[in-house]
């Protein structure tokens, strides 16, 4: 079998990795396109966090595996989040030998009283939206390093493997290199055996000005030249502009983690053996239709990077094949040759 790296960067447009795309220096991601797969037709099913990971975990629609709407969300139901019983891919991984590991944001755990007190609590908007996974609801995942959902990207927090509620940890660094950083010990300690990591990196969602090293210089003072998108529209362009340094000056720090991983496996001799699958879990509109974030039926919500890379003798190019949330799962089983070995409730395909 082969090792699989799942990377997973929030809110990354597929438009960012596009040769026409915006004009934002991804050489990482760029350099891991070149000599593997982009899929140039992924969608997000759902373009918000928690429904597209739950069919992303599960293979399972949003009705089956019990998410819906944004966990938390105002008009979900209580206790809105991933099934007990839906089944995942990670736990079919695991059941065959690999060492699963699931890094950063997570966001499918429903909140309990305790969340308040030992998440980052209550927000403004009156809900509790950061949770902590017990053991038994982490769906295969055995190594755990991660939180419900807290947007605070230079002080971060997490849950360990064997930590309880109580025993939070809690972080002063950009939370993406935090999460790089866990990414690299874990194939210290696992590179040996066969593995399936997931880096689930919460930038660049919002909030856009939460930066390691301020906006990169070749995007300050250019907002109005990086919306390239003829969508975008006038009564809300000033805003756009404002924010698209921020926004891209984000998707390229996620660029340069990309890179720190590829390279600590190439040194660990890793390379050939393992896997790399960038994707994300929607993109945001930046000001076309006249909109800045997601959860729209519009190609800059909808349309996610899909990028495969990998041992030299796997093909590379452009695949135009259109691939859903739900196709994610037997995909992810299918590329490290355990196809067809996934739960019967899967519905997508590989």
């Amino acid at each position: 079998m082969t090792n699989l790296v799942l990377l997973i960067a929030d809110q990354f447009r597929a438009q960012c990795v596009e040769p026409d795309g915006d004009p934002v220096p991804t050489p990482h991601l760029d350099a891991l396109a070149a000599r593997g797969i982009r899929c140039e037709a992924a969608l997000s099913s759902y373009p918000v966090c928690s429904p597209h990971r739950a069919m992303l975990i599960s293979g399972q629609t949003p009705r089956e595996n019990g998410v819906p709407l944004n966990v938390n969300s105002a008009t979900a139901p209580a206790g809105v989040g991933l099934r007990s019983d839906a089944e995942s891919w990670a736990a079919v991984m695991a059941a065959h030998g690999l060492h699963t590991g699931w890094i950063g944001k997570w966001h499918l755990e429903p909140p309990t009283a305790e969340d308040e007190i030992w998440g980052e609590g209550r927000r403004e908007d009156g809900k509790v939206w950061d949770a902590f996974s017990p053991p038994e609801r982490r769906f295969g995942f055995r190594t755990w390093y991660s939180y419900g959902c807290c947007d605070d990207h230079l002080r971060p927090h997490y849950w360990a493997t064997d930590g309880g509620r109580e025993d939070r940890i809690d972080v002063e660094q950009w939370s993406a290199a935090h999460e790089t950083d866990r990414a690299i010990d874990f194939l210290d300690r696992h590179g040996e055996d066969p593995f399936a990591l997931v880096v689930s990196w919460n930038p660049p969602h919002p909030p856009f000005e939460q930066l390691p090293h301020g906006v990169h210089e070749e995007l300050a003072g250019r907002g109005g030249e990086l919306l390239v998108r003829p969508n975008v529209t006038d009564e809300i362009r000033a805003e756009a502009e404002r924010l698209a340094p921020l926004y891209f000056t984000a998707v390229h720090e996620i660029d340069r983690q990309v890179g720190r991983i590829v390279d600590a496996l190439a040194e660990r001799g890793l390379t050939e053996d393992t896997l790399i699958v960038f994707t994300s879990d929607h993109g945001t509109q930046l000001g076309s239709q006249g909109r800045i974030d997601k959860n729209v039926p519009f190609e800059e919500s909808m349309r996610i990077p899909l990028i495969v890379s990998g041992p030299t003798h796997l093909s590379s190019g452009v695949c135009s094949t259109l691939i859903g949330s739900l196709d994610l799962a037997p995909t992810l089983l299918g590329l490290v040759g355990l196809g067809g070995a996934g739960p019967e409730r899967i519905v997508g395909r590989d």
